[in-house]
């Protein structure tokens, strides 16, 4: 008893060090369940983004399918009134004319195969004009 009177400083700090040490451990062990959260959470997301890009890539791969197997194909369309429009598909080497409107469909003409002709405002069209004219 009398030791740890004359030295009290020492007594203070292996008391302090005493009480301390609990705190210690529990700090160490609060740093490793954040770790542990953390890593686990990364995992989560990574599970998360993986299940979301096999998700895209198989729709993707589903509706590519589904537009390569069909035998029609969209070739123009133009909007003639606010849900209207005329539209010009091709099926089977075959082009329609159709006519769309909300709850109908009509067939306005049948055009023949498609033809590599050049049109009017094309510049081989332009060009073979203007060699034309010239004498």
């Amino acid at each position: 008893m009398l030791s740890g009177m004359k030295f009290p400083h020492r007594m203070f700090a292996v008391s302090c060090c005493l009480a301390w040490w609990p705190a210690g451990a529990r700090a160490a062990a609060d740093i490793s369940d954040t770790a542990a959260s953390l890593l686990q959470m990364l995992i989560g997301l990574a599970i998360v983004l993986a299940l979301l890009g096999a998700t895209l890539w198989a729709i993707r791969r589903l509706q590519g399918a589904r537009a390569g197997a069909g035998m029609l194909r969209v070739v123009s369309a133009c909007a003639v009134g606010a849900r209207e429009r005329v539209v010009v598909v091709e099926v089977e080497h075959e082009r329609l004319v159709l006519g769309v409107a909300p709850g109908s469909v009509r067939l306005l003409a049948t055009l023949p195969e498609k033809t590599a002709a050049p049109s009017e405002n094309s510049f081989a069209a332009r060009l073979a004009e203007r060699t034309e004219q010239r004498p």
